[in-house]
């Protein structure tokens, strides 16, 4: 008797420890949230990557397993919905940042604000704001969330997004720690 969830010559072995992954960097989230004297914005930008993470290892795993029936397009799309709320907060503080340095009339902001805009490393905070702010807006439209590949390459974008905004951030005020 051959099991139909899993493909007749495929080791299903790192499908099988994907759940216990996942468990792990949970757990791990909820310890660093618990006892880590964090903000919203650590908590929002973690929501916004992670999800666009685990889009990128779940939608090859899903295709390579063949799993479509245990993930279907209905758990992609909420996914996506998550990532497109989380990403409209993402961009709402990145906003903010911008009219805070603009209305706070603080020098060191507005200097800090302009550098990163029109600096020499620009290109990582543009690179930041259109994979942050822009590309998640994509999301708005139901067929390319529902779409595997558009969302995958969305996915990756976002995390591109993610690291510019942490290079961006060791570039332009130095290494925070």
């Amino acid at each position: 008797q051959v099991d139909p969830g899993i493909p007749v010559g495929r080791n299903p072995g790192p499908m099988l420890l994907a759940p216990d992954g996942l468990l792990y960097v949970g757990n791990a989230a909820s310890w660093d949230i618990s006892v880590v004297d964090i903000d919203a914005r650590q908590v929002r930008d973690t929501i916004f990557s992670g999800f666009a993470m685990v889009l990128t290892l779940v939608i090859p795993v899903r295709k390579f397993y063949r799993l479509e029936n245990l993930i279907t397009d209905r758990h992609l799309d909420n996914s996506a919905k998550v990532m497109l709320a989380s990403g409209l907060l993402v961009a709402f503080g990145y906003l903010n940042e911008i009219f805070t340095a603009w209305y706070s009339d603080e020098e060191f902001d507005a200097y800090l604000t302009l550098n990163r805009m029109l600096g020499y490393y620009a290109w990582v905070y543009w690179l930041m704001m259109a994979c942050n702010v822009g590309v998640p807006q994509l999301l708005w439209f139901r067929n390319l969330r529902r779409d595997p590949v558009s969302l995958f390459v969305i996915s990756l974008l976002i995390n591109l997004g993610m690291w510019a905004e942490r290079a961006g951030s060791d570039f332009v005020r130095g290494n925070e720690g």
